[in-house]
């Protein structure tokens, strides 16, 4: 069904702003235009926190 799911974190404040985004509250974000490629509407990607462990 997908193609590729990309994993990504925040650079900044990780932990932090993974809590806004399980809370509803942080519903968009911002990249580097010429380095990543621009999601389309639909695309689904894994949102890590850094200092989570398994």
């Amino acid at each position: 069904m997908y193609n590729k799911l990309e994993s990504w974190t925040f650079g900044i404040d990780a932990s932090i702003l993974v809590n806004l985004v399980l809370e509803g509250k942080k519903t968009a974000t911002t990249s580097l235009y010429e380095i990543d490629s621009i999601p389309k509407k639909g695309d689904i990607s894994i949102l890590t926190d850094p200092k989570e462990s398994l």
